[in-house]
C-alpha cells in the first residue's frame, strides 16, 4: 500500500542536442503536459488500487480469506493495470508492478491455507512502498 503520490523535479531532462533545440523548445510544452496526463491517469488507477487493497486486507484481519482473496485479486489487477499505464522509464512503473506481485503472493499463501486461519499477517507479503510520482493523491496507511 503506498502512503503519497507527489511529482517532484519529473519533467528534468537532458539538454538536447543544439540541432533540434528550437523543436525541442517549442514541443516540450506539449510533451510536459502529455506526460502529466500519464502520470494522473496511472496515479488514479494507482489509488483506486490502493484502496480496493485497503479493503482486502480489513478482510483478510478479519479472518475472511474467501472475500479478501476476490478482493485482493481486484487490487493486484488494477496495481498491474497502474503499472501499465506508467510511461516507460518511470521508476513508478516498477514499483507498482512489484506492489502487484506482492498481492499476489498473499493470495497464494491464503489459497495455500486450504481454509485454515493466516498465521502471517499482510505486511508479511505485501510491503509499504512510495510512489516515486504522481498527481498529489495522499493515502493514509491501513493501519489508520
Amino acid at each position: 500500500h503506498f502512503s503519497k503520490l507527489h511529482l517532484p523535479g519529473m519533467f528534468e531532462r537532458e539538454p538536447p542536442p543544439d540541432s533540434v533545440t528550437q523543436v525541442t523548445q517549442i514541443t516540450s510544452g506539449a510533451d510536459a503536459e502529455d506526460q502529466r496526463v500519464l502520470c494522473a491517469a496511472f496515479a488514479e488507477v494507482a489509488a483506486e488500487a490502493s484502496e480496493i487493497e485497503r479493503t482486502a486486507i480489513e478482510l483478510d484481519r478479519a479472518g475472511d480469506a474467501e472475500q479478501a482473496m476476490s478482493v485482493y485479486r481486484q487490487a493486484a489487477d488494477r496495481m498491474a493495470k497502474a503499472a501499465s499505464l506508467c510511461p516507460e522509464g518511470n521508476p513508478d512503473r516498477t514499483v507498482l508492478a512489484k506492489h502487484a506481485g506482492e498481492i499476489f503472493g498473499r493470495i497464494v499463501y491464503l489459497e495455500s491455507l486450504q481454509g485454515a486461519v493466516a498465521t502471517a499477517p499482510p505486511e508479511a507479503h505485501i510491503g509499504c512502498d512510495k510512489l516515486v510520482l504522481g498527481h498529489g493523491v495522499e493515502r493514509q496507511d491501513s493501519d489508520g
